[in-house]
This record gives C-alpha cells, sequence and structure tokens, in this order.
C-alpha cells in the first residue's frame, strides 16, 4: 500500500477511535451527574446549581416535573455530584488527550 495512503488510513482511525471515546467519556459524565433525592431524579446542571443557590426552594420540579421537597442541604448535595463528576471527566479527558495512537485510545 502506499505510504500517503496507509498514514492517511492510520490517521482516519485514529480520529474516529478519538470521536468515539470522547462519546463515552460525555456519556458516563451525564450520567454521573444524576442525583435521586426524595423519590425524584435530577440531573445535576449548572443551571439547577444557580437556581438552587439563588432562589432556595423549599420544592423543586425534577427531570420529569414532579414536585419534590428538598432540605436546606440539597444545594450542597447536588453541588458535590457536580463538582465529583466534572472532576472525574476532567481527569479522564486529559488521561485521553495524552494518547497519540489507537491502542492507547482503547486502553484508557
Amino acid at each position: 500500500m502506499d505510504k500517503r495512503l496507509e498514514r492517511a488510513l492510520e490517521h482516519s482511525n485514529l480520529m474516529v477511535t478519538l470521536n468515539n471515546q470522547k462519546n463515552i467519556l460525555m456519556q458516563k459524565f451525564h450520567s454521573d451527574r444524576i442525583f435521586y433525592c426524595n423519590g425524584g431524579k435530577f440531573t445535576v446542571t449548572k443551571e439547577l446549581i444557580a437556581f438552587v443557590k439563588v432562589s432556595n426552594p423549599n420544592v423543586i420540579d425534577d427531570d420529569n416535573c414532579t414536585p419534590i421537597e428538598v432540605d436546606d442541604t440539597f444545594y450542597e448535595k447536588i453541588f458535590a455530584v457536580y463538582n465529583e463528576a466534572i472532576n472525574k471527566y476532567n481527569t479522564e479527558y486529559k488521561k485521553l488527550a495524552k494518547n497519540r495512537t489507537v491502542e492507547g485510545f482503547v486502553s484508557v
């Protein structure tokens, strides 16, 4: 096979693998941000954290639009969930960014 064609194919495989690994990391990040409280399911986002911090609600609707009563520690709990998820995502993303081979991406 021509060297240029071989390098192009290798680069293409590398990009496909990198994008797949990034998608897997993003899916893990999304699932790590899920928080259950008082029978409700919340996907913790920056917007939810800001809303709870500013308004300090006693009742908030969850992902299914069901009103759920929350206590004063709700903010700290969701902040901790988001912080842990983003730090885990950052660590794994840095590992992924250091690899330059298909084998390196798959082994992460």
